[in-house]
């Protein structure tokens, strides 16, 4: 392998997670690719301007990450690289446990062990801080989707030509669909 021994077993661990979680997400994806689009007819279906409205900010949601693509891949890169120095750093402390010793190089080692690992956790917390910042955009969908249904029909409830029917019809939908963009969303983020 052109990695070091650390970074391979960084990317043996990781990879096969990753793997099993994309096949996972892409049936997920595609039983939402039949569904999404029969919720938005039926939900056109009864008001046209509440449903484009209501999935304007899913449109924004998906766009922002679109958006933060490269620079998830960047963070999950640099995370996966100190990740591989620390475990390869591991493996060779542990080699070299009594050439350490005999040079009384212990404190230098751990010193040098407390820096890849700072760089580490810098990396990951990141990663992890742009993922669930994401990730709480793409959940808070259907909260906001939610509010713009109440605002966009509220005209139209005291008109009695949106129900409280159609409004709990259009939440239960709104639902599914948000969980698609969660997916959605996360899927591209994860790619």
């Amino acid at each position: 392998l052109a990695e070091t021994p650390g970074e391979a077993m960084t990317r043996f661990r990781e990879d096969v997670e990753e793997v099993d979680e994309t096949v996972s997400w892409t049936v997920d994806l595609a039983g939402i690719a039949v569904f999404v689009p029969v919720s938005l007819t039926i939900m056109a279906s009864i008001d046209a301007r509440v449903t484009a409205f209501v999935f304007l900010p899913m449109t924004v949601v998906i766009y922002l990450a679109a958006l933060a693509r490269d620079r998830i891949r960047r963070y999950r890169e640099t995370a996966r690289a100190a990740t591989g120095q620390v475990t390869g750093s591991l493996a060779e402390m542990f080699g070299a446990v009594a050439a350490v010793k005999v040079a009384g190089a212990e404190e230098p080692m751990i010193a040098h062990f407390r820096r890849l690992n700072d760089t580490r956790r810098h990396a990951l917390v990141r990663d992890k801080t742009l993922t669930q910042v994401l990730e709480s955009l793409f959940w808070n969908s259907v909260s906001i989707g939610t509010g713009i249904i109440l605002v966009v029909a509220a005209r139209a409830m005291t008109a009695g030509s949106f129900t409280v029917g159609d409004f709990a019809l259009f939440v239960y939908f709104l639902g599914f669909v948000s969980e698609a963009v969660w997916i959605l969303g996360m899927f591209i983020a994860r790619y």
